[in-house]
């Protein structure tokens, strides 16, 4: 069982599985899109999450596992995704060169919104 001292000494999970994902939020939330990365190595990839039809994006640069480890907690409402400040992504080290999105509506150009995670209802007691 993984510990809050594991994750500041930033111990690094080698794959983000739905299982690593129970652990690790067991003991975390508000967590961005940064700290997945920086937690799990299995996260960086060559996708990016989001709604292209609206060119409204929540991350770039993701694995398809992740994406899909993601989707399936969210789809399962064992996490929720919550929109939060830029200033979050800011503090934890990195923001997209991308502006963001100010409401939800089709875009010419790519945006980024903001989010964390969070548990959800659904999530293990």
């Amino acid at each position: 069982m993984m510990t809050r001292a594991d994750i500041n000494r930033n111990y690094v999970r080698p794959d983000i599985t739905p299982e690593t994902i129970i652990e690790y939020f067991s003991i975390r939330g508000g967590v961005s899109f940064v700290e997945l990365q920086n937690y799990f190595e299995g996260v960086k990839g060559d996708f990016d999450w989001g709604n292209p039809k609206l060119n409204i994006w929540f991350w770039f640069g993701m694995s398809e596992q992740s994406i899909r480890v993601l989707q399936s907690a969210l789809d399962t409402d064992v996490l929720k995704m919550t929109p939060t400040s830029p200033f979050v992504y800011l503090a934890d080290g990195s923001i997209p060169r991308v502006p963001i999105a100010k409401r939800v509506q089709k875009y010419k150009t790519e945006r980024w919104v903001p989010v964390v995670f969070n548990r959800g209802k659904g999530f293990p007691s």
